[in-house]
């Protein structure tokens, strides 16, 4: 049975901006209940374990991408056959993720100045547990996501993840411990672990295991390594460089931003999650020019979102911290339009990275490479300099080189096979309306924007926000009104409604 799109975004979105609204109120009471210090530390360890995720290998993409056939013709027994490859190589993970967590002990002591070393231990074996979790959790999501199960993944882990952050929150207020704020999480993630269980046996008929491994899975998630691997250390370095070289404070003002970047990439990718499933068939059924269409669809798509947001955070992203949390953790404008222009790429970038992953293509294993080296230099040899601005500058660099043009080149040649000059030619066009649409409507604002008095209070910046929704839509039509841009509106909602192009 086909989902309803438009019920799986509404659906999600609810959950997002519930789950949103707790994690900022997580943020606001860790700060002012248990420290800066304990609150710098949480993004800090939060970023670590995700280099954990790195022994996934990339097997969660290419094994979604694999379900697609059997799952259309409903072959159980390669279905069965993938299953217990995912499950197999999942088991292997979480034990070597155990021993590197240990392992990794005493770089933290070398990487963090904190009171207790006992603590820190604890807290980050908490983390290590709950990446454990997560792994062994991962073989039955993959499986749902992957038949367009949508809305049962997500009102299961979106509504466990509302109750877990409001338990946090109370355990904040009424205990001030970071400890027990952690052991939520674990519990939570444990209780999802047995639920997803129990279900995949009623809905689902895995025959046993008879040691038949999918290969190709292994082979394409040892390509999807080395882009996992980039992806990772490019946004979740910052941090890092940041505690090293400046201090747990800056780690704590730095990532109140990336969390509103986080915010707007959560919201936008509501979007992304419920389609994916729905491109990754498409995809295989569709031949190269229909795949082609439902490229610059999406790109379209990807651009008049981008330009919003990041002209919105530009606008609303200090006001918003002042208010939140207070004016100490306020970065300086220069720092603000960098995230804003990584925030711009993160956005536009989705539909490439689409099209290549439903393609399978991950042959490109040298440029993750390139982007990692390229990113680390540049910011360790600015961090010193800049500080902050230093460390965001190497992402900004690695997304105009790889994200602007040699990620667009490779699916255009290799998975597409349209010429490239027709990518040159959309994204010139889109980069051209997008900056005409922000322009005008900066113009507007600037009439009647103040920034300072935005920041007096939450009343001044939803104030502030709605006035400047209003203008931009209003801009948005108008410009989009007098090009064929209008016909693609339309494509965007017949896909939404009828699921193609």
């Amino acid at each position: 049975m086909k989902e309803n799109i438009s019920r799986n975004i509404i659906f999600t979105l609810f959950v997002t901006v519930v789950t949103t609204f707790l994690s900022f109120l997580i943020n606001r009471y860790l700060l002012f209940n248990i420290g800066d210090s304990e609150l710098g530390l949480f993004r800090l360890l939060s970023q670590l374990v995700f280099y954990l995720s790195l022994l996934d290998l990339g097997i969660s993409t290419s094994a979604t991408v694999a379900y697609y056939k059997p799952l259309i013709k409903r072959d159980y027994n390669e279905i069965s056959k993938i299953y217990h490859t995912i499950d197999m190589f999942y088991r292997n993970v979480s034990i070597i993720t155990l021993v590197l967590g240990v392992l990794a002990i005493p770089f933290l002591f070398y990487l963090v100045e904190f009171k207790s070393y006992l603590l820190l231990s604890i807290y980050w074996m908490i983390f290590v547990s709950n990446a454990v979790i997560t792994f062994l959790l991962n073989k039955y999501i993959i499986l749902y996501l992957a038949d367009q199960k949508v809305f049962f993944v997500k009102s299961v882990t979106g509504i466990a993840l509302i109750i877990e952050k409001a338990v946090q929150i109370i355990l904040i207020i009424k205990f001030q411990s970071f400890l027990f704020f952690l052991c939520a999480s674990f519990i939570s993630n444990i209780i999802k672990f047995a639920f997803f269980k129990r279900r995949i046996d009623k809905h689902y008929e895995i025959t046993e295991n008879s040691n038949d491994y999918d290969g190709k899975i292994k082979a394409d998630a040892s390509q999807m390594f080395f882009h996992k691997l980039s992806h990772i250390i490019q946004y979740n370095t910052d941090n890092i460089l940041i505690a090293k070289y400046i201090s747990l404070t800056a780690v704590a003002s730095y990532s109140s931003y990336m969390m509103l970047s986080s915010l707007v990439i959560t919201v936008v990718s509501i979007f992304h999650s419920v389609v994916d499933p729905i491109v990754g068939q498409l995809v295989i059924i569709q031949n190269n020019k229909k795949n082609y269409e439902l490229w610059i669809v999406f790109a379209k798509f990807s651009f008049w979102v981008a330009g919003v947001v990041s002209l919105g955070f530009y606008y609303f992203a200090t006001p918003f911290i002042i208010n939140w949390l207070n004016d100490k953790m306020v970065l300086g404008k220069v720092i603000v339009i960098l995230i804003l222009v990584n925030l711009f790429f993160d956005v536009i970038k989705w539909p490439t990275e689409l099209i290549k992953y439903k393609y399978a293509y991950y042959k490109d294993i040298y440029n993750p490479i390139i982007e990692v080296f390229i990113n680390l230099v540049v910011s360790i040899a600015l961090v010193g300099h800049y500080g902050i601005a230093g460390v965001v500058v190497g992402t900004v660099i690695v997304n105009v080189i790889f994200n602007m043009v040699i990620k667009p080149v490779i699916i255009f040649k290799y998975c597409l096979k349209i010429p490239i000059i027709k990518y040159v030619e959309k994204v010139s066009f889109m980069l051209f309306e997008m900056f005409i649409i922000i322009g005008i409507s900066h113009f507007v604002m600037s009439f009647i924007f103040d920034n300072d008095k935005a920041s007096d209070s939450w009343g001044e910046i939803i104030t502030s926000v709605l006035a400047f929704f209003v203008i931009y839509i209003g801009v948005f039509l108008s410009v989009v009104s007098l090009t064929n841009s209008k016909f693609y509106v339309l494509k965007l909602r017949d896909f939404i409604v009828e699921r193609k192009i």
